[in-house]
């Protein structure tokens, strides 16, 4: 930020706050939003995670945050930092940041792009079936890209599939479960194939009862 002809870097205005607190929301353009956010309490984190030092970012970050707007997305900055590389260690430790961060998420192309491509790789190292399904949940949840509702889809369908086959549920309820997954992605080929798979076994079921009680016709 520039005062007069004089540069004033963060740390400075940090320094300084308590003559100069408010000065800067006049100095830097609205739309600079990561520049701006440099020059709150936040400013540590977010330059920790600029230089891709996101431990040193989630160390430095501050317990609270005040209601002005700049601040609020420095703390959302932040956070989906945070939790990108959570996602990339433990993935419940990325829920909470990211959530905090869901509304910008929403609003940046980039932040979706990036989200998406670490939940593809945190899927294939997942191999317990509950797990799939709850990092489903909470990937679908977050984004509900194309890639996130196909993964939730499936999964969905393979737990009715498990329950057909351990006489759980009745082909009625499946058909009912199934026809409410096709709402989150109605190109899934694996629910467009057990739906066909559960209908036709239901048509056999109907032949095999009418030629038991002699209805040829």
């Amino acid at each position: 930020m520039k005062i007069k002809d004089v540069f004033i870097t963060p740390s400075c205005y940090q320094y300084y706050l308590p003559e100069w607190q408010g000065i800067f929301e006049n100095r830097i353009h609205a739309n600079q939003k990561i520049l701006s956010s440099l020059y709150t309490n936040w400013g540590l984190a977010v330059a920790a995670c600029l230089e891709g030092d996101y431990q040193r970012a989630i160390q430095l970050k501050p317990s609270t945050a005040n209601n002005s707007e700049i601040t609020a997305f420095a703390q959302k900055f932040v956070a989906y930092h945070e939790g990108c590389y959570q996602l990339q260690q433990k993935w419940r430790e990325a829920i909470i940041p990211l959530k905090q961060a869901k509304p910008e998420i929403q609003a940046n192309k980039d932040w979706q792009q990036e989200i998406d491509r670490l939940c593809g790789l945190q899927r294939q190292v997942i191999s317990e079936f509950q797990e799939h399904l709850e990092f489903a949940e909470f990937w679908y949840d977050l984004l509900g890209s194309r890639d996130a509702r196909s993964y939730l889809a499936e999964y969905k369908a393979e737990k009715i599939r498990e329950q057909i086959a351990n006489e759980q549920i009745s082909s009625a309820i499946a058909l009912r479960e199934l026809q409410k997954i096709k709402e989150i992605d109605n190109q899934n080929p694996i629910v467009i194939d057990l739906i066909e798979r559960i209908e036709f076994n239901q048509e056999l079921e109907l032949v095999d009862n009418l030629l038991k009680n002699n209805k040829f016709e």
